[in-house]
Formats: structure tokens, C-alpha cells, sequence
């Protein structure tokens, strides 16, 4: 039933029908009846909503299918969800995908009822102003959090609280300035972390120091003009740091002294100089990109603290090195 123009679903639409993949995407429909997926089979796993004109999230309609595992509601005109609008107990439903859609706000009992399963959601492409930090707060299961592309400006205090395994939160493209430093607060499992094309200008020691399984961090695209001193310092697991595309001109003394970093970018920034302390503390560095900067000067003992280093790009900056450098 996918593109197959239809404009609503009537009740009892599917009765008797023994189907594990509910596709009615593409379609036109503005409203599904409370009553359109009784008698359909126990054994529904995947209903696909999306590209359709839903105003609202048919909860009514999904207490029917209890062996729901993922549901796509995306590329709709759900706007503000109310306490009306939330999703009802459904104990197997994992994903959830509400992107691309009109959603400004969000209840705080939206995902209540899936407190014990749910494990992704998706929220990008929205007009969130923040975080719904009282509706994601104690989903004990939640690993994946998606909210590129909204308008969230701050992440404030406890902005993300008690996600004992959210390991992937993902806020890229939004028109967040700053990042407080207790907007985590028993985010135990953190590992990617996506701040990409935000606003941000200004990082501090030890900035994500509550993240001890940190493994990449990407923070290309902001507005950063210097790395201070210990700023990714004491990161054990970090292996992956983005931070080019900012305007960063400076970087303090061991800001990144980690020995687990393997691949840094650096590139198309305002660095002019590579001085002999900037790489201390990176022994496992494998790759590092400074490519499209304004290095003019290269100290003699630049790498020597980085044993592992197999690639390096300077290319496209105002630097003539001696080969000295690298030996």
C-alpha cells in the first residue's frame, strides 16, 4: 500500500490479515481511524507512516499493534505533541523515527509508555528550541538520540539526565552557542557525540571529562577560536576529533594530551604555527589534518612526541618545511 494515493485508513482496514511489515508510505493521509489495525495478525514488527500529511501522532489506532518493534512516522506535519498525542504502551517498540517533521515541543510524557524498550529516536529535522529534557529523562534502554537539523540554542543544565546507555546523541545543525558543563548528569555510556555546524565558540578544560567511554567527539563547523589548555585531556577511550571548519588560532599546552587519539582534524582553521607542545601526550596519534590553515612555521620538534604518526597534511597553508622536520 505504499503510494497507492490513499487518504485515510478505516477501521478494521487490515482484519484477519497475517502481515509482519505495514508500509503505507507515500500515500496522502491526513487522519487514521482509532479503530484501522484491529484484527490485523499479532505479529506486526514494522509500520512505515512516512511521507504522508499525519497532523498527529495515532495513538489511539497504535494500541492495536502491541508487537510493534520499529515505527517510521517521519516526513509528516506532526507539530507540538500533547498530552493527548503520546505514544501508548506498546512493551516491544525499540525505534522510532518522528524526523522531518513540524515538531516544536514535546510532552513530557510523550515516551513514557516506552520507557522499558525504546532504544533510538529520532527527532531531526524538527524546530526544537531545546532539549525535551523531561521527556527523555530515564529511558533506561534509550542508546541513539537524533535531533540534528533543529533550532535547540543551549544545552542547559541537565539537559540530558539519568540515559544510563545513550551512546550516540547526535545535535549537529542546530544554533547552540555554548555547552554547559552540567548538561550531562549520569550519561555513564556516552561514545559519539555529533556538535557539528552549531555555533559554538567557546570549549574549557577538561570539557567532556564526564564521558570516560568518549570515543569521538565532532565539532566541525563551529565558531572556535582557541583550544585551552587540557580541554580533551584525560579521555581514555577518545579515538576520533573533528575540529575542523572552525577559526582557531591557538591551542593551549596539552590540550589533547591523550594517548588514544588516532585521527585528529584540524582542517581549515587559523592555525599559523605547529610549536613543539601541541601534539604532547598523543603517542597513539596516527593521522592528523592540518590541511587549509595559515602555518607558516613549523618547529623542529614538532612530532617528535608522536611515535605512531603515519599521515600528515599540511597541504594548502603558507609553510615551506625542512625535511628535518620529520626525522
Amino acid at each position: 500500500m505504499h503510494n497507492a494515493s490513499l487518504h485515510h485508513i478505516p477501521p478494521r482496514f487490515l482484519d484477519g490479515l497475517y502481515i509482519k511489515r505495514l508500509d503505507f508510505s507515500y500515500n496522502q493521509m491526513v487522519e487514521i481511524d482509532d479503530k484501522a489495525f484491529i484484527g490485523v495478525s499479532p505479529i506486526v514488527q514494522d509500520l512505515v507512516l512516512a511521507h504522508n500529511l499525519l497532523t498527529k501522532i495515532p495513538s489511539v489506532a497504535l494500541t492495536a499493534l502491541n508487537t510493534i518493534l520499529r515505527l517510521d512516522l517521519s516526513n509528516n506535519s506532526i507539530s507540538d505533541i500533547s498530552s493527548a498525542d503520546i505514544f501508548p504502551s506498546l512493551p516491544k517498540l525499540y525505534d522510532t523515527n518522528l524526523g522531518s517533521n513540524n515538531i516544536c515541543s514535546i510532552h513530557s510524557a510523550t515516551f513514557e509508555n516506552l520507557k522499558n524498550s525504546i532504544q533510538i529516536i529520532n527527532l531531526g529535522h524538527n524546530c526544537l528550541r531545546s532539549v525535551p529534557s523531561s521527556s527523555i529523562r530515564g529511558l533506561k534502554q534509550l542508546q541513539a538520540l537524533h535531533m540534528q537539523k533543529n533550532n535547540i540554542e543551549v544545552l542547559e543544565a541537565l539537559s540530558f539526565l539519568n540515559l544510563p546507555v545513550l551512546s550516540l546523541l547526535n545535535l549537529a545543525g542546530n544554533k547552540m552557542a555554548e555547552i554547559n558543563r552540567q548538561a550531562f548528569l549520569n550519561v555513564p555510556q556516552m561514545r559519539y557525540l555529533y556538535l557539528t555546524n552549531n555555533h559554538i565558540s567557546r570549549l574549557t578544560p577538561h570539557q567532556f571529562a564526564s564521558f570516560d567511554q568518549i570515543e569521538m567527539v565532532d565539532l566541525t563547523g563551529n565558531n572556535i577560536t582557541d583550544v585551552p589548555e587540557e580541554c580533551m585531556a584525560r579521555l581514555p577511550q577518545l579515538r576520533y576529533l573533528f575540529l575542523g571548519g572552525n577559526h582557531i588560532h591557538s591551542i593551549g599546552k596539552n590540550a589533547f594530551a591523550n594517548s588514544s587519539i588516532v585521527t585528529m582534524s584540524l582542517i581549515n582553521n587559523d592555525l599559523t604555527e605547529i610549536n613543539e607542545d601541541m601534539l604532547d601526550g598523543m603517542q597513539k596519534l596516527q593521522n592528523v589534518v592540518f590541511k587549509g590553515n595559515k602555518i607558516r612555521l613549523v618547529r623542529h620538534n614538532a612530532f617528535y612526541n608522536t611515535p605512531s604518526l603515519v599521515t600528515i597534511d599540511l597541504s594548502d597553508n603558507e609553510s615551506s618545511l625542512r625535511s628535518s622536520i620529520f626525522k
